[in-house]
């Protein structure tokens, strides 16, 4: 059972927070009434690591998160508040942070990664611990097919290092923060997250 993760972007306008990006009216069943949907700015669907680099989820105390988990903002767009009454899934899973607070964020800090893994992709994975990308492990993963299978409770532990930038999807800060800057400042942007 995972869970996904929804994404928003607000902008500070002279009345209050608006939410950035188009809306779309949903109706029929399932809805009292017409409602606003906002656009997610990034669909991720079981995202773990990058919760936990968001908003320090999941137990990962070994992560120096951007934020901490601290609700939704109290002036919340009424879209926004809308639509996470209506497709939150889990309360207390919602929080929210500047857009400055994501700039400002050491991207380069490191933390292991720990998985289990087919005993023949051991012999790929560095010992010690040494720095990995994102895209190396998907590489040795896509490139690589068992020769005989193995029962998964037989996975070897591994672990190497990765930064937190490699952590996250990629996207958000190589194509959403730059998209959001074209908004407006990023002292007047900020993200909303739940789950």
């Amino acid at each position: 059972m995972g869970f996904w993760l929804n994404l928003y972007a607000e902008r500070r306008t002279e009345n209050g927070w608006a939410p950035i990006g188009p809306t779309v009216e949903r109706t029929g069943p399932g809805y009292d009434h017409p409602v606003l949907e906002p656009m997610r700015i990034i669909d991720r669907d079981k995202d773990y690591e990058q919760s936990a680099v968001l908003m320090g989820l999941f137990g990962r105390e070994d992560i120096n998160p951007v934020t901490r988990r601290r609700g939704l903002p109290a002036d919340l767009s009424d879209v926004l508040a809308t639509w996470y009454e209506i497709e939150a899934a889990y309360e207390g899973m919602e929080g929210w942070l500047m857009l400055t607070e994501l700039l400002e964020h050491d991207w380069d800090q490191s933390v292991e990664k720990r998985e289990r893994v087919h005993p023949e992709l051991v012999s790929l994975i560095p010992a010690p611990p040494q720095q990995l990308t994102k895209d190396l492990i998907r590489d040795l993963r896509a490139g690589w097919q068992p020769r005989e299978w193995v029962d998964p409770d037989d996975y070897e532990p591994v672990q190497w290092v990765i930064s937190h930038r490699d952590l996250i999807s990629s996207d958000l800060l190589d194509e959403v923060v730059p998209r959001l800057l074209n908004e407006n400042r990023a002292s007047d942007i900020r993200l909303i997250f739940w789950f």
